[in-house]
């Protein structure tokens, strides 16, 4: 009899502990934190400025889980790459040096990465959050599963805004909307083999410089112009050293909420809730922000004195046509016919 009274008072002591440690969400979604003191304090890496987009998006983010959890996480922006570029920032979020990071992808890490940067898939803003925004597509599970196998959890997608060219020297002027006509112009591009071949398509020639090392480039002539920057990026950080912006439009940029796998894993159930419910909401705020500021972009850019190359609707889809004629057939053996397959089923099956 002592010996089943005992099971008994512990298995009443064993069901008061679960309902002490499982009832940290109210009715509200909110954590109980009753210490006042935050049990979790995280460092989150970004790669921009404070006032661009992107680490406001961060900020946001910090800020929302803070609310939920009422303050028992607690997590640190540290924006303009001060714990490192992103790829660095993303190797350390891999080891758990570093919790967070709302940066770029690094295909060094996985080739599969790369397909952010296939050129021309998307059209519009509406189209790039219906693409990279869903997450139950085929693009988004690519990127989640791939992320997995790095020990990362892929937490959201961030947008950055459509892509051009901006720069001091383009070439002749009136042919800059021929891809077919080569350019006289030397155009820096990310060490990527995806990102020379679009140049290139795009009739320009190309140097891989060191992104730390573009400004100076730039502002000395080592290089005429540059690749990958959005209207945004151009305004934002480069406007003293360039006079033109060619909007291109060749590929949607895109951003990951990047979080330590084994961290997010060891978390209890409600706070990996929280943490996907604050990204959640954190993708849809993003992505109908950004789109306000690129607009606005635009209007500083021309403000600040920079002229704006737009091709028209017709020169646009020539364009694009030519650029996906040369560059796509690669595509094929840098990620496998299958998932390029998928990919573009995606693609054709945007409104």
């Amino acid at each position: 009899m002592k010996r089943e009274r005992r099971k008994l008072i512990c298995m009443v002591l064993i069901i008061a502990l679960l309902a002490i440690s499982t009832a940290g969400c109210g009715n509200s979604g909110k954590v109980d934190n009753t210490a006042g003191e935050p049990t979790y304090s995280w460092r989150l890496g970004t790669q921009d400025a404070k006032g661009v987009p992107l680490a406001d998006s961060a900020y946001r983010f910090a800020e929302r889980v803070s609310e939920l959890s009422n303050g028992d996480i607690e997590i640190t922006v540290y924006p303009s790459s001060q714990l490192g570029d992103y790829t660095q920032t993303f190797e350390e979020v891999q080891m758990g040096t570093i919790d967070m990071a709302w940066v770029s992808g690094s295909s060094s890490f996985n080739p599969i990465i790369d397909v952010q940067g296939i050129p021309y898939l998307v059209q519009n803003w509406n189209q790039a959050n219906e693409l990279w925004g869903n997450r139950s597509g085929y693009i988004y599970k690519l990127w989640d599963d791939t992320m997995r196998d790095l020990d990362v959890k892929l937490l959201g997608i961030n947008p950055g805004g459509f892509l051009g060219c901006g720069g001091k020297n383009f070439g002749n002027m009136n042919t800059i909307m021929d891809p077919t006509i080569k350019q006289d112009a030397l155009l820096r591009v990310p060490a990527m083999e995806l990102a020379v071949k679009i140049v290139s398509s795009l009739g320009y020639k190309t140097t891989t410089i060191p992104y730390s090392d573009l400004y100076s480039a730039l502002q000395t002539g080592v290089a005429d112009g540059w690749y990958g920057g959005s209207a945004t990026l151009n305004y934002e950080g480069f406007r003293d050293v360039i006079s033109t912006f060619v909007d291109y439009n060749y590929l949607f940029e895109i951003f990951g909420m990047f979080m330590n796998e084994e961290l997010f894993e060891s978390l209890p159930a409600e706070y990996q809730e929280l943490l996907l419910q604050a990204a959640i909401d954190e993708q849809v705020e993003a992505f109908a922000y950004y789109e306000a500021y690129a607009e606005q972009s635009y209007k500083s850019l021309e403000e600040y004195g920079i002229t704006i190359v737009k091709p028209t609707d017709e020169e646009m889809a020539i364009i694009a046509a030519h650029v996906r004629d040369v560059v796509y057939p690669d595509l094929d053996k840098m990620f496998g016919a299958d998932v390029m397959k998928n990919i573009l089923k995606q693609v054709n099956s945007l409104h």
